[in-house]
């Protein structure tokens, strides 16, 4: 009778160490429930904790982009391009960018002659660095929520102007009829006053403006010092130099949201997540070591016993990342998709972190038990 070939017996003895496995594990010798619940509540514990530490990031950050203090401004009174101004939004991480000019001339609406209202002329980019802004839809005026709401005004309704007493009039809105292209909100949450209770008409770019903002997030400084390239040539930078200022500076100066992550509170969970099952998995196979010496002194190889060993802590270590994976899922509930990977990811190597800590500890504590001495640990018992 021929041997069976050498992948044949490699086939045969991996089907038996599966076998004796599963055996194992479904008469309870290896305690795998206990040790996967053990693992599990360590898991799902360090996953919220991360987890929420990480939606606290996420949620300063947008508060930062949403209250505009990722917005950046230059201000030269005539010096500004604003051309240049709106082709700053294709740089990368740039999320808008446009051109402000402050006319002298308040905006005098026929309903209320006497309640002046700033006026300012924008580029065709500025529409996008207001917050929730409508428009503009088509020619007209922008208009501040709490001037639509004073006024009566809603998309597209007429706007009559009443004369203006300013001598300076560059506008050129002294007088008669516009209409509501559309309008935004401007609130009070550390933004400077003027656009509060304000109306904006959109202008070509071609024109000079006096500032020039940019919205970024990340705040990077090199995209920042890109504001100085909309200066214009003949701009008087001298008299009176160019500024950058932050929009909105009640949250502080901008910092770097992966700096801001690698120093959370939490950023030891992974390592704990891994010591942990480290932990685990030793007791797990200390506790049998008696077993361990019965199937040695029964002729069980090395490799075979690491192999099983390996097998059935994989079975209980990957119950236990099921536990964390349903609390990874439970954290990451309600946030933007592309939030939702970014935790998704995050988490998942605080679990991960576990599973390699289970399956680490249990070889180890296999390896430490020395074949030669496997059968006195069973006399002794």
């Amino acid at each position: 009778m021929t041997a069976p070939s050498p992948p044949r017996r490699a086939a045969m003895r991996l089907a038996v160490i599966v076998s004796e496995a599963g055996r194992d594990l479904a008469r309870g010798v290896t305690r795998a429930g206990c040790c996967a619940a053990a693992l599990g509540l360590a898991l799902a514990g360090l996953v919220a904790v991360d987890g929420l530490a990480v939606r606290r990031l996420i949620a300063q950050a947008q508060e930062f982009q949403d209250r505009g203090a990722a917005t950046l401004i230059i201000t030269l009174a005539g010096g500004v391009d604003g051309r240049l101004c709106d082709a700053l939004a294709r740089q990368p991480g740039v999320r808008a960018a446009g051109a402000v000019r402050v006319e002298a001339d308040p905006l005098l609406f026929a309903q209320l002659p006497d309640s002046p209202v700033s006026f300012y002329s924008v580029s065709p980019g500025f529409a996008a660095m207001l917050p929730a802004a409508t428009g503009p839809d088509g020619a007209g005026l922008l208009v501040s929520r709490e001037v639509a709401e004073r006024f009566g005004f809603s998309l597209g309704s007429r706007i009559d102007l009443a004369p203006s007493t300013a001598a300076d009039n560059r506008s050129g809105w002294a007088a008669g009829t516009s209409r509501t292209a559309g309008w935004y909100d401007y609130p009070q949450d550390g933004r400077p006053p003027g656009f509060g209770y304000a109306a904006l008409a959109p202008t070509p770019a071609d024109q000079r403006f006096d500032q020039c903002w940019l919205d970024q997030y990340p705040v990077v400084p090199a995209t920042s010092d890109l504001l100085y390239s909309v200066i214009l040539p003949d701009a008087d930078t001298e008299t009176s130099p160019p500024q950058i200022n932050q929009h909105n500076g009640s949250l502080g100066a901008p910092t770097d949201p992966a700096a801001a992550y690698g120093q959370r509170p939490t950023a030891w969970a992974a390592a704990a997540a891994g010591l942990v099952g480290l932990a685990v998995g030793l007791l797990a196979v200390a506790a049998r070591r008696v077993e361990l010496a019965s199937n040695a002194h029964a002729g069980q190889r090395r490799l075979d016993q690491l192999a099983a060993v390996g097998l059935e802590t994989a079975a209980w270590a990957l119950t236990a990342a099921a536990v964390g994976a349903a609390a990874l899922a439970g954290v990451s509930r309600g946030l933007e998709p592309a939030d939702r990977l970014a935790v998704a990811r995050s988490l998942a190597g605080v679990v991960w972190a576990g599973v390699a800590g289970a399956m680490a500890g249990a070889w180890a504590a296999a390896l430490v038990i020395r074949p030669s001495k496997l059968f006195a640990y069973a006399k002794e018992r």
